[in-house]
């Protein structure tokens, strides 16, 4: 039983990057005219 914890713990941690905005797609604009530059994917 106790060898079965860290791996329900290490199963759910997967998806926390799914779930918090600073690990989602980033949208790069240009700060002076705010035209589109690049968006960079993340895996989730």
């Amino acid at each position: 039983m106790i060898s079965a914890l860290p791996s329900r713990c290490n199963v759910g941690c997967c998806f926390i990057p799914c779930l918090i905005d600073e690990f989602k797609d980033v949208t790069h604009t240009c700060p002076n005219c705010k035209a589109y530059i690049y968006t960079y994917k993340r895996r989730c």
